[in-house]
């Protein structure tokens, strides 16, 4: 995730429970020394490839973040750059529309279609959740 999106959440569930949360920014280093670092559970980094080296080195990471098991998947969840970067790599998508208006300021313009087609959606009074797996 992006760090807007990693601060965006909220306190008392930052970061996220039981898996690794890598956080991409450009200036990693500024957070090395906030408290988040004392979460065993963080990566603050600037490699834009990082979910390369994870997979090429699982058993490593399985190891270091000892919550990981040998299957892990790694999952892309926001904000709009990370999403725009990384949606083309991914096997499987999933969306999540809400249905009502929170004056959002940035949407994601992508053409699903194109590369993937849709398995499963499930819709209520309000959200509409689309799976997309690659074509």
């Amino acid at each position: 995730m992006g760090k807007n999106t990693f601060f965006s959440l909220p306190k008392e569930h930052r970061p996220l429970k039981n898996r690794l949360n890598i956080v991409l920014t450009s200036n990693p280093q500024l957070y090395e020394v906030d408290n988040i670092k004392e979460h065993s559970n963080v990566l603050f980094t600037n490699n834009n490839n990082i979910h390369q080296v994870i997979l090429k080195n699982r058993s490593k990471y399985c190891e270091t973040y000892t919550f990981l098991t040998s299957d892990f998947k790694i999952f892309f969840i926001g904000g709009k750059t990370i999403y725009e970067q990384y949606i083309p790599l991914c096997d499987t998508v999933w969306v999540t529309q809400i249905k009502c208006d929170y004056n959002c300021d940035l949407f994601i313009d992508y053409d699903y279609l194109t590369k993937f087609t849709v398995e499963f959606y499930k819709e209520d009074d309000e959200l509409k959740i689309v799976e997309y797996t690659r074509i």
